[in-house]
């Protein structure tokens, strides 16, 4: 009996050193993605915290939100506030 290598013929070696150098950049490639998509997340270019925020009546409550964007500039700043309950879902939406 012969072997399917000789009935069918075999591949040369440097097709599969080529296949895993091929895998191994595709590897690396996806994990450098990756970071960059991590680091790009975690460095956003705007930051907001609420400064204070106050009870007005059962209906209303004020809060003033600061708002602090990488370049400094506040053109285009629009900001939501909306209240959350401890389940997560919408108990409060501001007004138009």
């Amino acid at each position: 009996m012969s072997s399917p290598s000789e009935r069918y013929g075999s591949r040369p070696p440097w097709l599969r050193a080529l296949g895993f150098g091929l895998a191994g950049v595709l590897v690396a490639a996806g994990l450098v993605w990756l970071a960059w998509v991590v680091w790009f997340h975690a460095t956003p270019s705007v930051t907001s915290e609420v400064v204070t925020w106050k009870v007005v009546d059962d209906h209303t409550v004020t809060a003033r939100v600061q708002v602090t964007l990488e370049d400094g500039s506040s053109q285009g700043v629009h900001c939501l506030i909306q209240a959350t309950a401890l389940d997560h879902t919408t108990s409060g939406r501001p007004r138009r």
